[in-house]
C-alpha cells in the first residue's frame, strides 16, 4: 500500500510544499528532526502530532497515541502488552553485565549514545552497562555526547555497539583508526577480543515502532553470546 504514497523528503529535511500540496488531515511529526518544519506547518493550519522515540516508553506512548488516531486502539493495546511481556522475559534473562560503548554515526562524525537515547534505554533494557552515563550531552543532540578518546580508554568497554548507515566493517576500521591515535586504544578489552556488534540502522537508528520487540531481541542474543565467553573464561 505504501509503494505508491508521496513523498515528501527526508526525516529531517521534509519539502513543506509538497505536504501542503498533499492536503493532510494530520502530520506526524518528530520533536528534534523536524524541529524547523514544524511551526511552519502550524503557522499554515495544518494539525502537527509530535511523536519521539528517545526510549522504549517513548515508542510505547507512540504506539498508544497512534493507535488513538487511527481508531485502532485495541490493536495498540495489544502491541504494547507484546512489548511488555518481552521486556518482563528479557529481565529473567539477565546474567553478566558487559561495559559498552554505544557509537552512532558515520566516519569523522561520531557520537556516544547515553542513556536516555533509544539505543542507550534499549541496552539497559538487556541488562548491560553504558560506559558513557556522565558524557557530557551535545547540544543539537542531547542523547548523544561528543566521543573522546581518553575516556573510552579509561572506562575500558567490554563491547563496543555501533549504529550506522554505511558498511559496518568499514565503519570499525574509520572508527578504530581515529581511535588509535591514542596509544592505549588497542588494550581495550572490546579491541583486543574484537568485540564489535554491528546494531541494524532499521532496529535502532530511528525509531522502531512495534519492531522494537526485534530491536530488543537482536541486541539481547548478541550481547548475550559475548556475555557466554567472560563466564566460559
Amino acid at each position: 500500500e505504501l509503494e505508491k504514497s508521496e513523498e515528501v523528503g527526508t526525516s529531517n529535511d521534509v519539502n513543506i510544499e509538497k505536504i501542503v500540496s498533499l492536503n493532510p488531515d494530520v502530520v506526524i511529526a518528530h520533536p528534534q528532526l523536524n524541529k524547523e518544519a514544524i511551526p511552519t506547518l502550524e503557522d499554515i493550519g495544518i494539525d502537527v502530532i509530535q511523536t519521539g522515540a528517545n526510549s522504549i516508553d517513548d515508542v510505547k506512548q507512540s504506539i498508544h497515541l497512534i493507535g488513538k488516531l487511527v481508531n485502532q486502539e485495541d490493536k495498540a493495546d495489544e502491541l504494547v502488552t507484546n512489548i511488555n511481556e518481552k521486556l518482563d522475559e528479557l529481565n529473567e534473562q539477565k546474567s553478566v553485565e558487559l561495559r559498552t560503548l554505544v557509537v552512532f554515526g558515520v566516519a569523522g562524525n561520531w557520537m556516544a549514545a547515553l542513556p536516555d537515547s533509544l539505543s542507550g534505554n534499549l541496552l539497559e533494557a538487556v541488562g548491560h552497562i553504558n560506559i558513557a552515563t556522565d558524557y557530557p550531552k551535545l547540544e543539537r543532540f542531547p542523547q548523544y555526547a561528543q566521543l573522546e578518546s581518553e575516556k573510552i580508554v579509561q572506562a575500558d568497554p567490554e563491547v563496543i555497539l555501533f549504529i550506522t548507515p554505511g558498511p559496518f566493517e568499514e565503519a570499525v576500521t574509520a572508527f578504530s583508526e581515529e581511535m588509535e591515535k591514542n596509544p592505549a586504544w588497542n588494550n581495550i578489552k572490546a579491541v583486543k577480543n574484537d568485540h564489535f556488534i554491528n546494531l541494524p540502522n532499521e532496529l535502532f537508528g530511528a525509531n522502531p515502532g512495534s519492531e522494537i520487540i526485534h530491536s530488543l531481541d537482536y541486541l539481547a542474543n548478541e550481547m548475550g553470546k559475548i556475555a557466554e565467553q567472560y563466564i566460559e573464561s
